[in-house]
C-alpha cells in the first residue's frame, strides 16, 4: 500500500468515526447523511482529495497527505480549491459568511444555557 492509500484509509476511519459518510465521487449521494465526504471530488483546475458536505452544502476540503508530511511547503494548493470550484458550488465566502453565522447562534444559545445554569 503506497504512502497515500495509507493516508487515505486513516483519514477514512476517522472521518466514519466521527459521523462522516464516506463516498467516493462516482457513487455520490448528498443524502446519505448530514456530514458527506467525497472523494476525489472533481474541481476545474484538479481534484480535491475530499470535498466535506454538510446538509448538501459544501463545507470543507481535506488535502490527504502521505502520514509525517508537514503542511508547510504544500499550502499553495488551497488555491486550487478557492478558484477550482465547479461552478454549480457557493463561493468559498458565502460558505464562510454561512459558518460564522452558525458559530455565532451557536455561541448564542451556549451563553443563554449557561447563563440558565448560574441563576
Amino acid at each position: 500500500m503506497s504512502p497515500e492509500e495509507q493516508a487515505r484509509e486513516i483519514i477514512d476511519n476517522v472521518l466514519e468515526t466521527v459521523g462522516w459518510k464516506v463516498q467516493d465521487y462516482r457513487n455520490l449521494d448528498l443524502s446519505a447523511g448530514l456530514g458527506v465526504a467525497v472523494r476525489e471530488f472533481p474541481l476545474k483546475t484538479d481534484s480535491a482529495d475530499y470535498m466535506l458536505f454538510v446538509d448538501r452544502k459544501a463545507a470543507g476540503v481535506i488535502e490527504a497527505k502521505r502520514i509525517g508530511m508537514t503542511v508547510g511547503g504544500v499550502d499553495w494548493q488551497s488555491d486550487k480549491y478557492t478558484i477550482g470550484l465547479p461552478d454549480n458550488l457557493p463561493d468559498p465566502k458565502v460558505i464562510a459568511q454561512d459558518i460564522a453565522e452558525n458559530l455565532e447562534a451557536a455561541l448564542e444559545q451556549f451563553n443563554s444555557i449557561y447563563g440558565d445554569l448560574g441563576s
